[in-house]
């Protein structure tokens, strides 16, 4: 979103009671950002289900969740039933598979695995300087964060820290 984008989008919603033209564009702003054909699917039941005119009913609420939103004009109430909705927003919130977030989970874990060892046979130490590119301290951190995730081997340890600034760190970890 650009600020331009974000300010028509607001002036817009702000004068109009249509929520037709609101889904309209709201699928022009998205749209064109949404590359591959299920994204789009994704985008197209999203704005069907939560931009429609039966949204402004008494009865309506978000799917997946047994949250009712209030029909009422005071903002506190809304504030309030907002602020218990979850932070991460749940599968059957957006329509999809419950596994499908695990299997999401699953395959950012092994791009990142992936994506460090990479980055572990490409460490350089610049022997002139303090300039080092050392990921083992990387590696250590992210190992600490994840310790309790069981897709990750627990058989990892810093062999060799670098020299010059950067090994002071390493060294410190």
């Amino acid at each position: 979103w650009e600020w331009g984008e974000v300010s028509a989008c607001t002036r817009v919603i702000r004068t109009t009671t249509d929520l037709a033209t609101v889904a309209a564009l709201s699928q022009l702003l998205y749209g064109a950002r949404v590359s591959s054909e299920p994204d789009r699917f994704l985008l197209r039941e999203l704005l069907a289900d939560c931009i429609a005119d039966h949204t402004l009913g008494h009865a309506w609420k978000p799917r997946g969740l047994d949250l009712q939103l209030p029909f009422v004009r005071q903002l506190q109430s809304y504030t309030s039933a907002l602020d218990a909705m979850p932070d991460i927003d749940s599968a059957q919130l957006l329509g999809l598979p419950a596994n499908c977030r695990v299997a999401w989970e699953k395959n950012a874990t092994e791009d990142i695995i992936f994506g460090l060892r990479e980055l572990n046979s490409t460490v350089c130490v610049n022997e002139k300087g303090d300039n080092t590119a050392a990921i083992k301290t990387l590696l250590a951190l992210w190992k600490k964060l994840m310790s309790g995730c069981p897709l990750i081997k627990s058989d990892y340890n810093v062999e060799k820290a670098a020299r010059g600034w950067w090994g002071c760190v390493c060294d410190n970890e």
